[in-house]
């Protein structure tokens, strides 16, 4: 342990700060005294033979040692108190025992006194009040009872030795040493307090700094959160515009005038604004470059307007600023509204609107309309967010109507043409079992032959051909039909009406070898005419029998089914079409599944239609959600042919809900009577839960 390990004896992390120089000096001046007491215990054994001078000086020895002691167990108060008292009581007793009589003083010792009043100073701290207090009254009062306590002792004992000049200069330089380490300690504490007023004001002023700049942080904190909270309000504003408005759009998607006059008068209201107009493009007709917009709702001034109006959109330019946006598919905003653009008033004058926001109805990158909103307050930006936005889900709307409506009519028309294929099927079934009743009476009655074939002649088409496919002869039917004149066909082989690809196939080798030995055959065949188009023909091939019952010909009689096989074709395309890109399943009148296409199976999940065929319709309703009422009245509708479309819960093959946008069509017979239900489908389910997790995010939000 070095002198600097001493001298902070007592000093732990709880010692306040003002009390760790006291205890420094407490420390140092008891070990100032200390060794002074023991350097001097030898010279007073020397000079004087008093046994009362040497037990002070020990007990004085002992008395600094247990000051530190102490301080180093803690008790600084204590220790401090301690070494005032035993400078005091020691210089004061030997004053006291050094005086002949009460009036006469030793100075040396007066002096030492006198500068041990100085101590309480140095190691007690102003704020230490009692303690200080104390000390002072330990240092002096000594010195002020000299007179009284030397004149009732009677403990007599001679210390005259130390009124020697010596010993007094002793004491004068010990008083003087002690009074100068005072002042030098109280000017040295003086000179720390000012730096530590000095430092104090500089932190008071870097805390100023930091309280100015925490107030600055904490306004810019407040405009911060004030603008947060703003941005919230308007996030809060348009979430729940778009819920209002999905609600709307999945509820009035039926008609396009009817969705856009409840759908402007809530955009008028929610947005406060004046008035509203939403135009639709016209559907495009064949050979048409030019296009319309049409208006087909208008709201102002919380009324309903019935006006027409249209704008035109040619392939180089628009009609006004309609045009323009619709031409550019950007959004327009206009604060200072033309003069006379707008020609709808109030009944309470001819107040125009000051601000005007036109945006086109976009999705999938095609432009279904526009919509312009006028109003005599400004657009804010969050307001035009929300339009724009919107503007998407009204297009997406009117997209899917206008789908629909295709749909049905789709519908409708191939509905149409099956119903004529099937005409026109019956009637060549007809045709074909008078041909067979023919060609059986001409096998039966070879004299009638001539004249059926006659009759024959002028109303089929016909051509003979040898065994191996050379042409003898035709009419005037057949060759009609294929343009050729009977000398350009007559030696040639069959091939000429047949494409090279099917003349060099195997079957096509199969098909004459098979009517050379006598066979037949009927159907439905391609055929090239002269001028290279494709026809299709009804045809029948017949071996023609001599006497020994040996062919030796075969007639080909014909029916140009061309347009009726285009028809067809053209329905069986369409039909395709809707296979491809719409899911379906059939159902007889009683619910049983007859045939489902594979976009159905995949929307309810099943792997094969052996699953599912058969089976009633009620496998894609969950038990808790089947009424056995509603589920009559729903297939007697059905069975009476009434359509029936909406959005309908279902489940899948695993049973989990599912969303369906459906329509239930009755299909009729040729006497008009249902015999089975086609259903068309769209999967929803996405929508339903995106739907969903907004209405959650609502509720949350409020």
């Amino acid at each position: 342990m070095n002198i600097s390990q001493v001298f902070r004896l007592g000093i732990n992390q709880e010692t306040p700060k003002y009390i760790i120089p006291r205890i420094i000096v407490s420390n140092q001046l008891a070990l100032i005294c200390l060794i002074l007491n023991l350097l001097t215990l030898p010279l007073i054994l020397l000079i004087s033979s008093s046994k009362v001078l040497v037990v002070i000086f020990c007990i004085n020895i002992v008395c600094y040692c247990l000051v530190i002691f102490c301080n180093l167990l803690g008790l600084d108060k204590f220790a401090r108190l301690l070494l005032i008292f035993i400078n005091a009581f020691v210089a004061g007793l030997l004053h006291i025992l050094s005086m002949p009589n009460p009036e006469e003083t030793t100075a040396g010792l007066l002096a030492l006194q006198v500068s041990f009043v100085i101590i309480p100073w140095l190691i007690f701290d102003l704020r230490e009040k009692l303690l200080t207090s104390l000390g002072i009254l330990m240092t002096t009062l000594p010195i002020l009872c000299l007179g009284i306590v030397r004149q009732n002792l009677l403990w007599e004992v001679d210390f005259s030795f130390f009124k020697q000049s010596a010993i007094e200069t002793v004491f004068y330089l010990f008083s003087f040493l002690m009074i100068s380490f005072g002042l030098y300690f109280l000017q040295k504490q003086a000179k720390n307090s000012k730096d530590e007023s000095e430092k104090l004001l500089l932190d008071i002023e870097a805390k100023n700094l930091n309280l100015q700049k925490t107030e600055q942080d904490s306004r810019e904190y407040i405009h911060q959160l004030e603008e947060a909270k703003h941005k919230e309000k308007e996030r809060t504003w348009a979430s729940e515009g778009m819920v209002l408005f999905s609600e709307l759009l999945r509820i009035k998607n039926g008609d396009i005038e009817e969705l856009g006059n409840y759908l402007l008068a809530e955009l008028v209201n929610y947005l406060q604004a004046n008035q509203a107009g939403m135009f639709i493009l016209r559907d495009e007709k064949a050979n048409q470059p030019e296009k319309y917009l049409d208006l087909v709702a208008c709201y102002a001034f919380d009324r309903k307007k019935f006006l027409k109006k249209e704008v035109g959109i040619y392939p180089e330019h628009a009609e006004g600023l309609l045009g323009q946006v619709f031409l550019e598919q950007k959004s327009l905003y206009l604060q200072q509204v033309p003069k006379d653009y707008t020609t709808i008033t109030s009944g309470l004058g001819d107040a125009k609107p000051n601000s005007l926001f036109i945006v086109p109805l976009i999705t999938n990158s095609k432009v279904y309309g526009v919509i312009e909103i006028a109003s005599f307050n400004a657009f804010k930006q969050y307001q035009i967010d929300f339009i724009e936005n919107l503007s998407e889900s009204i297009a997406s709307t009117i997209a899917n109507v206008k789908v629909n409506n295709h749909t049905k009519k789709l519908l409708e028309l191939s509905q149409e043409q099956g119903e004529q294929v099937r005409v026109q099927e019956e009637e060549m079934r007809q045709n074909m079992e008078e041909l067979q009743t023919t060609q059986e009476e001409l096998n039966k009655q070879a004299q009638e032959m001539k004249s059926y074939l006659n009759g024959i002649n002028k109303s089929l088409a016909s051509i003979e051909f040898d065994l191996k496919g050379n042409i003898l002869t035709a009419n005037e039917n057949f060759l009609n039909v294929v343009k050729y004149e009977l000398d350009e066909i007559k030696g040639k082989h069959h091939q000429l009406f047949v494409s090279k690809e099917y003349a060099s196939s195997d079957e096509y080798a199969h098909f004459w070898k098979a009517l050379g030995q006598g066979g037949e055959w009927v159907g439905e065949v391609e055929r090239i005419c002269k001028n290279g188009n494709n026809i299709w023909l009804n045809v029948s091939y017949t071996s023609v029998l001599n006497l020994q019952q040996e062919p030796y010909k075969i007639i080909k009689y014909a029916i140009d089914i061309t347009a009726q096989k285009r028809l067809s074709l053209n329905l069986d395309n369409q039909l395709n079409a809707i296979n491809r890109s719409t899911a379906f399943i059939e159902f007889d009148l009683q619910g049983r599944i007859i045939d489902a296409n594979d976009k159905f199976m995949q929307i309810v999940g099943y792997r094969e239609k052996s699953e599912v065929i058969g089976k009633h319709h009620n496998i894609f309703i969950n038990q808790s959600d089947y009424d056995e009422t509603e589920h009559t009245t729903f297939w007697a509708k059905l069975q009476q042919g009434e359509f029936i479309s909406g959005e309908f819960k279902r489940k899948n093959a695993i049973g989990k809900d599912i969303w369906i946008q459906g329509n239930y069509n009755p299909i009729s017979d040729s006497d008009g009577k249902p015999y089975k239900v086609i259903k068309y489908a769209h999967d929803i389910t996405l929508l339903k839960q995106s739907l969903e997790k907004i209405n959650v995010l609502d509720n949350h939000t409020k």
